[in-house]
């Protein structure tokens, strides 16, 4: 070993909450600019309208590490397979919720958090979007629903566009 240097954990900490994509590829996809785009967690759930239930955790995770190698990261993102969306919020600690929503008209003005370095929660939702029941848990978890535009966007799109927001 000729030299060595010590990376601190990326800020602002942004865990990427997306329901599960059907086709693999973009399931893939997903998660490969998650990683190059900085996510430092990833955590796939099971919708009230996801159609797949099943996902191949050990290839998401090769894919996720040549994704780290790939943008230089010093960081591998976890990514983890969990059964709702109320598992996501539950999980979530003192991080910010954010909740990527087709029917909202704009980001509201006070939409960006006082602490830029803060922890984030995105949620993205399968193809579908959100149940009302799930609308709902945003809701009461105080979570801010955003628009990422006037066209509506797949899951996979939806992801790299939210979290490209916060960079």
């Amino acid at each position: 070993i000729e030299n060595h240097d010590q990376e601190s954990a990326p800020l602002p900490k942004l865990t990427l909450g997306m329901g599960i994509i059907k086709k693999r590829d973009r399931l893939e996809f997903a998660v490969e600019k998650s990683v190059e785009l900085g996510v430092a967690e990833i955590r796939l759930f099971r919708s009230d309208h996801s159609i797949k239930e099943n996902v191949r955790m050990d290839r998401l995770e090769s894919i996720a590490i040549a994704a780290m190698k790939q943008s230089l990261r010093a960081w591998l993102p976890e990514i983890s397979l969990v059964h709702s969306v109320e598992e996501v919020l539950d999980r979530n600690g003192s991080a910010s919720v954010f909740a990527a929503h087709e029917e909202v008209d704009a980001i509201q003005e006070n939409g960006v958090p006082e602490d830029p370095d803060g922890a984030k929660l995105l949620m993205v939702g399968p193809e579908g979007g959100f149940s009302d029941r799930e609308l709902e848990l945003f809701k009461q978890q105080k979570a801010q629903l955003v628009s990422l535009g006037s066209n509506r966007l797949r899951t996979e799109t939806a992801a790299v566009a939210f979290l490209s927001q916060f960079l």
